[in-house]
């Protein structure tokens, strides 16, 4: 390889990178005679390079990019070798009837002829379109060139009526933002203001379906570099304050379980559990659905995760699942809501053994702030005795939560904090209820704009 056209090779990688979405395989056409093997070798080590240095959406694109470029020149190649009166001359043919047969009826030739659909009739296409460029038929070349670039992103007859290629197209954008931005809600966001015409069930089920898709398309590293951004843009999509949060939820269920068909427990554990904590959140908060079977999924997930979250070997993360645990179960409603409280209060205590108030004060004070609530419901035992220490766990919380810190949090608890004293059996009722008042008011101070919780009865 010489210099010269090293630098050929490299010029182009940086157009590929530069270019708009959707436009990559044009312009591979206009430099097709840098399409070969020492053409992969270097987009493979820019990759690398790339990733080496943080650039981890390059990356991926290029690893993509040049797994379907050496498997297409492989097939092309291996066809020829093997069967060059059989497979290349089908590939022409096809070319031939999809040149001439009546408009509107090419989705129809080629799916009569689905068995040629691959990597190596795309590669043709892409070919004969560039040689009937060069003799100047423009059109004819456009023809096929629209024809090329749908196949080679997967899209015709892969997916379901109802999934429309807007909401692919879509979500490969957004992936792609994902990516590039690191997660960024900043870079992700205005993007999805802009398209919440598309954040519906639809594009719930096209996660499903198009992952499905190119699981079967792209290497495994590929598709596991798919399946960390799609659990990314899960993330975000769940904490995404506009459009309609029910339908936003179902997106982020869909592309959790999505992601969980790549990511296996045995050799991608980390991500298997974290995933499935992801999964026990969303299934929380979920609107559609019964309730019930909602916390059920939750509580399930969260086990699922409790399974490779050691309490030695993952100290954080292990506390943060028995956290969540403790939350599924206080709220659960199936089986008898006394023992379900216990359940929660154990597990809230695990996760005291990690969160300590020196080292993370927040989760420290969070977890107190969750065992005042379990107490001050709590069934079992002495009823005036849970009130109190429903108390003691209330006001911990409030050594941590301060009001110009932590406004809201702080208005949270003084309201339940104001309930609790409400209820409370011990001391003068005046009194308890005098306190209860003025932790109404502290938390009406920060949520003057807002409607309180009603009062307990």
């Amino acid at each position: 390889m010489d210099e010269q056209r090293l630098r050929a090779y490299l010029t182009l990688i940086q157009e590929l990178l530069r270019c708009p979405s959707g436009e990559e395989l044009a312009l591979l056409k206009e430099h097709s005679d840098l399409l070969d093997a020492d053409f992969i070798k270097i987009m493979e080590h820019v990759a690398n390079q790339a990733e080496e240095q943080g650039a981890q959406g390059a990356a991926y694109f290029l690893r993509n990019l040049a797994q379907q470029l050496k498997e297409a020149v492989e097939q092309a190649s291996g066809n020829l070798e093997s069967d060059p009166e059989d497979r290349y001359s089908a590939y022409i043919k096809l070319i031939e009837t999809l040149l001439n047969c009546p408009s509107g009826s090419e989705a129809e030739v080629l799916r009569k002829n689905q068995e040629l659909i691959d990597r190596g009739f795309i590669l043709k296409v892409t070919q004969v379109a560039g040689m009937l460029e060069e003799i100047g038929e423009e059109r004819a070349a456009n023809f096929l060139q629209n024809i090329a670039a749908p196949l080679a992103e997967g899209l015709i007859t892969s997916l379901p009526p109802d999934v429309s290629k807007s909401h692919i197209d879509f979500l490969a954008e957004a992936l792609r933002i994902t990516s590039n931005s690191n997660a960024n809600a900043k870079m992700v966001y205005p993007l999805l203001q802009n398209n919440l015409d598309k954040l519906n069930l639809t594009l719930a089920k096209a996660i499903t379906e198009w992952v499905k898709d190119i699981t079967t398309r792209v290497q495994p590293p590929i598709a596991q570099s798919i399946a960390v951004d799609i659990v990314h843009f899960s993330i975000l999509i769940q904490r995404f304050p506009l459009g309609n949060h029910s339908d936003n939820l179902e997106i982020a269920v869909s592309g959790y379980h999505a992601a969980l068909t790549i990511f296996e427990r045995d050799r991608f554990s980390e991500q298997w559990a974290g995933t499935h904590n992801n999964l026990g959140n969303a299934y929380v908060e979920r609107v559609q659905g019964d309730r019930s079977d909602n916390l059920e999924q939750a509580i399930a997930s969260y086990k699922a995760a409790a399974e490779v979250y050691g309490r030695d070997s993952n100290p954080d993360d292990w506390a943060m699942v028995q956290n969540n645990l403790g939350t599924a179960y206080f709220n659960r409603i199936l089986d008898e809501k006394a023992e379900n409280i216990e359940i929660a209060i154990e597990h809230y205590l695990n996760a005291l053994q990690i969160y300590q108030r020196e080292l993370t004060p927040y989760k420290w004070a969070a977890i107190q702030f969750n065992l005042g609530n379990a107490y001050s419901d709590r069934i079992f035992d002495d009823r005036e005795e849970n009130i109190e220490l429903a108390i003691e766990y209330y006001l911990a919380a409030l050594e941590v939560y301060q009001r110009e810190r932590t406004p809201s949090e702080w208005a949270m608890v003084q309201y339940n904090l104001g309930n609790t004293y409400r209820n409370r059996i011990r001391g003068d009722e005046a009194e308890n209820l005098d306190f209860a008042n003025r932790c109404y008011l502290a938390a009406l101070e920060i949520y003057k704009n807002n409607q309180l919780p009603p009062q307990e009865s």
